[in-house]
């Protein structure tokens, strides 16, 4: 039996994977909030009420875009990252993944920081590269 915390990592990276896919579709649920918000804002500017903020719109439909495209993407990544803990390869995206995940709240913190101490060790970098300890 290995004496190493890859499989509970492996387990963290889905669970980190999970959340962040649905964040990012929390996201884009508030857009269309927004969205209907807006229109009901369009509509009342159309009957000559004020002016309809067209311009900031735009800006907060990029911004909110931007990201849910990174949230889905960093949710995709980790699922990535836990196929290749299971597999044992791709040594350096999994540490890349764990400097991503520590940009990214409490919980990319601390699985970053437990997944930067375990990929570190001596016995981990050589299940990696293939040899046998």
């Amino acid at each position: 039996m290995e004496n190493n915390n890859l499989n509970a990592l492996r387990i963290l990276y889905i669970i980190k994977g999970i959340l962040s896919v649905l964040g990012g579709l929390a996201f884009f649920l508030f857009f269309g909030v927004g969205a209907s918000a807006f229109k009901e804002i369009e509509q009342q500017s159309s009957n000559g009420d004020f002016s309809s903020p067209e311009v900031p719109f735009i800006l907060i439909t990029g911004i909110f875009g931007f990201i849910v495209l990174l949230m889905v993407a960093v949710g995709i990544l980790n699922f990535f990252a836990a196929k290749f803990i299971n597999e044992r390869k791709n040594h350096t995206f999994i540490f890349v993944m764990a400097i991503v995940n520590c940009l990214s709240g409490i919980l990319g913190i601390a699985l970053g920081i437990f997944t930067i101490i375990e990929i570190q060790k001596v016995e981990i970098k050589q299940l990696f590269s293939g040899k046998t300890v």
